[in-house]
Protein backbone atom coordinates (compact mmCIF):
# COMPACT_ATOMS: atom_id res chain seq x y z
CA UNK A 1 0.00 0.00 0.00
CA UNK A 2 0.93 3.18 -0.39
CA UNK A 3 1.34 4.12 3.18
CA UNK A 4 3.36 1.36 4.20
CA UNK A 5 6.94 2.67 5.50
CA UNK A 6 9.85 2.00 3.09
CA UNK A 7 12.70 -0.36 4.57
CA UNK A 8 15.91 0.40 4.34
CA UNK A 9 18.26 -2.15 2.41
CA UNK A 10 21.38 -0.64 4.10
CA UNK A 11 23.51 -3.11 5.47
CA UNK A 12 23.52 -2.03 9.72
CA UNK A 13 27.10 -1.62 11.39
CA UNK A 14 27.44 -0.41 14.81
CA UNK A 15 29.03 2.91 15.36
CA UNK A 16 33.07 2.45 15.70
CA UNK A 17 32.72 4.92 19.08
CA UNK A 18 30.69 1.96 20.24
CA UNK A 19 32.72 -0.78 19.36
CA UNK A 20 34.36 -0.97 23.25
CA UNK A 21 31.20 0.52 25.00
CA UNK A 22 30.46 -1.84 27.59
CA UNK A 23 26.74 -1.53 29.67
CA UNK A 24 26.04 -3.10 32.91
CA UNK A 25 22.41 -3.36 31.69
CA UNK A 26 23.08 -5.33 28.77
CA UNK A 27 22.27 -8.57 28.93
CA UNK A 28 22.29 -12.18 26.77
CA UNK A 29 19.83 -14.47 25.68
CA UNK A 30 22.13 -17.08 26.83
CA UNK A 31 22.77 -17.91 29.91
CA UNK A 32 25.78 -18.26 31.49
CA UNK A 33 27.50 -21.31 33.24
CA UNK A 34 29.86 -19.61 35.08
CA UNK A 35 27.84 -16.69 36.63
CA UNK A 36 28.79 -15.50 39.88
CA UNK A 37 25.42 -16.16 41.42
CA UNK A 38 26.17 -19.94 41.11
CA UNK A 39 29.15 -19.26 43.54
CA UNK A 40 27.71 -17.23 45.79
CA UNK A 41 25.10 -17.88 48.14
CA UNK A 42 24.09 -14.90 50.58
CA UNK A 43 22.30 -17.22 52.50
CA UNK A 44 25.24 -18.90 53.17
CA UNK A 45 26.80 -15.77 55.19
CA UNK A 46 27.05 -15.72 58.97
CA UNK A 47 24.36 -13.32 60.00
CA UNK A 48 26.90 -11.92 62.72
CA UNK A 49 29.20 -11.07 59.43
CA UNK A 50 25.76 -9.62 57.32
CA UNK A 51 24.95 -7.46 60.39
CA UNK A 52 28.77 -5.60 60.22
CA UNK A 53 28.67 -5.70 56.92
CA UNK A 54 25.40 -3.44 57.40
CA UNK A 55 26.39 -1.80 59.84
CA UNK A 56 28.86 0.08 56.95
CA UNK A 57 26.17 1.06 54.87
CA UNK A 58 23.40 1.84 57.29
CA UNK A 59 24.96 5.31 58.52
CA UNK A 60 22.34 7.73 56.76
CA UNK A 61 23.02 11.39 55.57
CA UNK A 62 21.79 14.28 57.00
CA UNK A 63 18.60 15.47 55.02
CA UNK A 64 19.27 19.09 56.46
CA UNK A 65 21.58 21.39 58.18
CA UNK A 66 19.52 20.39 61.98
CA UNK A 67 19.94 16.84 61.38
CA UNK A 68 23.87 17.66 60.46
CA UNK A 69 24.14 19.57 63.07
CA UNK A 70 23.71 16.71 65.51
CA UNK A 71 26.38 14.49 64.67
CA UNK A 72 30.15 15.51 65.82
CA UNK A 73 31.83 13.79 62.45
CA UNK A 74 29.02 16.56 60.14
CA UNK A 75 30.09 19.49 62.88
CA UNK A 76 33.66 18.74 62.04
CA UNK A 77 33.44 18.51 57.93
CA UNK A 78 31.42 21.63 58.13
CA UNK A 79 33.88 23.15 60.15
CA UNK A 80 36.76 22.01 57.94
CA UNK A 81 35.20 22.85 54.49
CA UNK A 82 34.14 26.53 55.72
CA UNK A 83 38.15 27.18 56.88
CA UNK A 84 39.27 25.66 53.84
CA UNK A 85 37.02 28.04 51.67
CA UNK A 86 37.83 30.91 53.79
CA UNK A 87 41.23 29.85 53.34
CA UNK A 88 41.51 30.05 49.97
CA UNK A 89 39.55 33.34 49.88
CA UNK A 90 37.04 31.52 48.05
CA UNK A 91 34.04 33.18 50.15
CA UNK A 92 33.72 34.94 53.58
CA UNK A 93 31.61 34.61 56.30
CA UNK A 94 29.85 37.74 56.82
CA UNK A 95 26.55 38.82 58.82
CA UNK A 96 23.14 39.01 57.07
CA UNK A 97 21.68 42.43 56.10
CA UNK A 98 18.28 43.02 58.34
CA UNK A 99 15.34 42.07 56.49
CA UNK A 100 17.24 39.70 53.84
CA UNK A 101 16.35 35.81 54.26
CA UNK A 102 19.36 33.43 53.37
CA UNK A 103 18.90 31.42 50.37
CA UNK A 104 18.86 28.06 50.20
CA UNK A 105 21.26 24.88 48.24
CA UNK A 106 21.41 21.42 47.80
Amino acid sequence: SADSLRRSNRDKTPLICLTYYVSAAATTAHKNPHSISHSINHDAIHHNYKNYLTAFSAIEEPRNFVEASKDKRWVTAMKTEIQALEGNSTWELVQLPPGKRPIGCK
